[in-house]
């Protein structure tokens, strides 16, 4: 529910090409899922 709601947020303030920016370049990185893992463990906590 909360990618939905973010999803929705960043449509509403049109960053969406930014957004894909920043993907595709964590893409390219061998720790993006730890990097991104780590991020969500400290915000849920």
């Amino acid at each position: 529910m909360f990618c939905v709601a973010f999803l929705l947020l960043s449509r509403c303030i049109k960053v969406e090409k930014w957004w894909s920016l920043i993907f595709v370049k964590a893409s390219d990185a061998k720790d993006k899922s730890n990097y991104f893992g780590n991020w969500v463990n400290r915000k849920a906590h």
